[in-house]
C-alpha cells in the first residue's frame, strides 16, 4: 500500500524512504511550499464543514423519495 502525499510516495512501514522525503522537504523551501499548498487545497476541498454537509445531504437525497 502506498501513501499518496502529492508526489512523495512510500510503502507503509518504509520509514527509510519516508525519512528521505522529510529531509528533502526540510532542505527545499519550494517543495515545502508546493506540498503545503497541495495539502491546504485538499483540506479545503474535503474537510470544510459546509462542503462536507453539502455532499452528505446530496448522498442522503439519493435515498429520499421526493414524490410523496
Amino acid at each position: 500500500m502506498l501513501f499518496a502525499g502529492g508526489d512523495l510516495l512510500h510503502e507503509v512501514d518504509d520509514y527509510e524512504t519516508m525519512a528521505r522525503h522529510v529531509i528533502q522537504l526540510l532542505r527545499d523551501p519550494s517543495q515545502r511550499a508546493k506540498h503545503a499548498a497541495l495539502g491546504m487545497e485538499w483540506t479545503q476541498a474535503n474537510c470544510d464543514p459546509i462542503v462536507y454537509r453539502t455532499r452528505f445531504v446530496e448522498q442522503l437525497a439519493k435515498f429520499v423519495d421526493d414524490t410523496r
